[in-house]
């Protein structure tokens, strides 16, 4: 019994000095500055910065408040923590109702209605304005398949502006009258402003009005049918001069295929191509197949906009792949930055090793003020603004098939950098074409339109 004593007497500074020990070591690893992450994949966010030291924030205590802040955000395995919490969370069935994407701004409005005269599209084939008839393309470009995860299918639950279907999340549209009348009187004055220059208007409908089926469709959005062919007709109506796409009816023939993302707001590059084989069409361009002008290079691990917002409502997104189509010409790309650098940059970008959230930048070096692609393989001048958001990302590399210098504005950076509105640019480049290239999410966008009107001037 004394023996046991006295060895329990020794033990317990031993215990003591090993638990200090491995406190001490802990405590030196979460301080150390590399191991502390910067960004959350999770969440989808840049974490918290080391404070700045300074004399006010000394002397208010904000700057140890914000060291604490530091400190929870970046520790060490943060981010493992807070996907196993979701998880956890969605085995209990704890799921949260807190997705709202930055795009939603108030109930629907009733689409108003079409100007005389009007036709509207019916079946596969797209009827204008003027009564003429353009059969939609059915070329099939053997690509990927659109294969939801079977495990995630039982997931379906509308939250907020976003509808969970299996491993799907769909964003909701919500027509805006007021915001998409300025949209149609900005293209319209544009094709008046553009003297010369034939002005295409290009607006894509999301991954909800195509690729969820009808009796799925959540309560309270609008038509993107009926939105789409609102615009069509009241652009023409204003100015006839300015060729209309609507590939709508194309995006819903090859809607079996990996045209949209999973986890993401955006249409993949292969949705792009086939919007790009209708602009072909209206254009008198003779288009290209993917496999003859184009090396196809894949970026696994793609988690787009909505990964982080779903996951933290207890539901888990279908990885995705970004798909991209590099041309096979001689071109060359450089783009100028919102600081006003210029850089040069490859059209397609290999993001294998970026954060799994960014892997859709691959394409043209991603939003930036103004980027210009030259195309050495072709030695006739031809020239052709896209004035877009980042849905002509993924289109605009198809153009350089077929011309040799093709400029990418995007309206919501360019006036930042540049002091010219869109037709003293375009008369100072001698463009060919304008193409407006939207998806139809933009158009009721409070940030987007106006800057778009800025831009046409």
């Amino acid at each position: 019994m004394a023996t046991e004593k006295k060895n329990a007497r020794w033990l317990h500074p031993v215990r003591v000095l090993l638990m200090a020990v491995i406190l001490g070591v802990m405590a030196i690893v979460v301080w150390i500055l590399p191991l502390r992450p910067t960004v959350s994949e999770v969440e989808k966010r840049e974490l918290a910065k080391f404070p700045a030291l300074t004399a006010e924030a000394l002397f208010s205590g904000s700057f140890f408040d914000d060291i604490n802040t530091w400190f929870a955000d970046t520790f060490p395995g943060r981010e493992a923590l807070v996907s196993f919490g979701s998880d956890i969370k969605g085995l209990f069935g704890l799921r949260g109702q807190g997705i709202v994407q930055s795009d939603q701004y108030g109930d629907a409005d009733s689409i108003g209605t079409l100007p005389p005269s009007t036709t509207t599209t019916s079946g596969s084939n797209t009827t204008g304005v003027d009564g003429s008839t353009t059969v939609t393309t059915t070329t099939t470009y053997g690509g990927p398949k659109w294969e939801p995860d079977e495990d995630l299918k039982g997931q379906h639950e509308a939250l907020d502006n976003i509808m969970i279907d299996g491993g799907t999340a769909y964003e909701y549209y919500h027509f805006s009258q007021s915001l998409a009348d300025g949209y149609v009187q900005t293209i319209a004055r544009a094709g008046s402003l553009l003297k010369d220059i034939q002005v295409y208007n290009l607006i894509v409908p999301t991954s909800v009005d195509i690729m969820l089926p009808a009796d799925q469709q959540p309560a309270g959005v609008s038509s993107q049918k009926d939105a789409l062919e609102y615009f069509s007709a009241w652009i023409t109506h204003y100015n006839s001069s300015v060729k209309v796409i609507n590939p709508r009816e194309a995006l819903l023939a090859h809607n079996k295929e990996y045209i949209y993302f999973h986890s993401d707001h955006h249409w993949t590059a292969l949705g792009a191509y086939y919007a790009y084989l209708e602009f072909a069409k209206t254009a008198g361009l003779e288009p290209v197949m993917l496999d003859e002008a184009f090396e196809t290079v894949e970026f696994d691990g793609f988690r787009g906009t909505f990964y982080a917002s779903a996951q933290a409502a207890g539901y888990r997104l279908s990885d995705d792949t970004v798909y991209a189509y590099e041309p096979k010409d001689d071109v060359s790309m450089e783009f100028v930055q919102n600081d006003g650098q210029t850089l040069a940059w490859p059209v397609i970008m290999d993001v294998s090793d970026w954060a799994a959230s960014s892997k859709y930048n691959c394409f043209i070096g991603g939003d930036q003020p103004l980027a210009t692609i030259v195309n050495e393989s072709i030695e006739e001048e031809s020239s052709i603004i896209v004035v877009k958001d980042s849905y002509g990302n993924a289109f605009t590399p198809f153009l350089t098939a077929h011309y040799r210098t093709v400029y990418v504005v995007d309206p919501r950076h360019f006036n930042d950098v540049f002091d010219q509105t869109l037709p003293e640019f375009a008369q100072e480049k001698g463009v060919d074409a304008v193409l407006f290239l939207n998806n139809i999410g933009a158009t009721r966008n409070p940030i987007v339109v106006p800057a778009l009107s800025d831009l046409v001037g």
